[in-house]
């Protein structure tokens, strides 16, 4: 299977590109210089996934997935649409705290791009209203205006073009970040929607016992480690420390599975602006770790959507 590299290198980064643009970028941008970027981070770290995405918060590096690419796995390994895996637009309303809102922001933007890739316009139109809605109270409404929704509206059944409106929101909320310096919230926003595609990805395994999306679970050690550290920087009170110790348990359980990984320099189509990444990496995991990785990651969900 090709892989293409996709890096996106954000500011403070809320969910920008990345929480639902993981393949909506134009190559020209995403494939940038992307087999020099492919061998400094082999040189720092040779367990990386191609298919993450990089981030700075703050002025420091995170490479997580981003939630549509996991996604778009989902799709492509043949899994049917299940409208149990999202979280019911009507719950935006049930969270008070900022700490809630925005990590459920970022569920609601995982849920986004797994139902517009499905194209279930309907649907993408009720959770763009929640998300809408959460942004509101953190004080992001400029990014989700009329003139969007018209847009997205209008749109429906051009997976691409929505995906691109969409796209376009988040870029806006990423430059508010920046210049209300709220990378606490970026980041908050990005764990709440990898946990979000995860427990999608987890709930997918389950019922497909699809190989692909079993390694893509148990391949979330370097992704884990990363939301950790980022959610370190900002732990000011329990609510972080309660959720950065469930995130310390989860990564615990990953101590048991084994990574190999053999580096192949990767090959450059210049004129699809396409980048293939041709090293192996395998992961190998005991049923009882990856029903336990399952079952921690649906555990820490729930505690965020209720």
């Amino acid at each position: 299977m090709k892989n293409k590299l996709k890096l996106f290198i954000i500011g403070s980064s809320l969910f920008s590109v990345a929480i639902l643009m993981g393949r909506c970028g134009t190559e020209s941008e995403t494939t940038k210089d992307a087999d020099k970027i492919e061998d400094d981070l082999n040189s720092k770290d040779s367990s990386i996934n191609p298919d993450e995405s990089i981030f700075l918060i703050g002025d420091q590096i995170f490479s997580i997935p981003s939630p549509v690419q996991t996604a778009f796995l989902i799709k492509d390994v043949g899994v049917p649409f299940n409208s149990d895996y999202v979280n019911p637009a009507d719950n935006a309303m049930n969270y008070s705290s900022n700490f809630s809102k925005a990590l459920n922001l970022g569920v609601y933007g995982a849920d986004l791009g797994y139902l517009t890739i499905y194209e279930q316009t309907d649907g993408a139109l009720r959770y763009l209203k929640s998300v809408r809605g959460l942004s509101k109270e953190l004080g992001l409404e400029g990014a989700f205006d009329e003139k969007l929704a018209d847009r997205f509206s209008s749109n429906i059944g051009n997976q691409d073009s929505m995906l691109v409106f969409v796209s376009d929101a988040y870029r806006s909320s990423d430059n508010y970040l920046k210049e209300n310096d709220k990378n606490d919230v970026a980041a908050l926003v990005l764990a709440g929607g990898w946990i979000e595609s995860m427990y999608i990805a987890a709930d997918a395994a389950v019922s497909s016992n699809n190989p692909l999306l079993i390694e893509r679970l148990g391949d979330q050690k370097n992704p884990l480690i990363s939301l950790i550290a980022m959610l370190g920087q900002y732990n000011a009170d329990a609510d972080y420390e309660d959720l950065i110790n469930e995130l310390e348990d989860l990564l615990g359980i990953f101590a048991g599975i084994k990574y190999t990984y053999e580096y192949v320099p990767s090959s450059t189509n210049e004129s699809k602006k396409e980048t293939t990444i041709k090293s192996k990496h395998t992961v190998e995991i005991a049923d009882g770790d990856l029903e336990a990785i399952i079952n921690k990651i649906e555990s820490i969900r729930t505690e965020i959507v209720e």
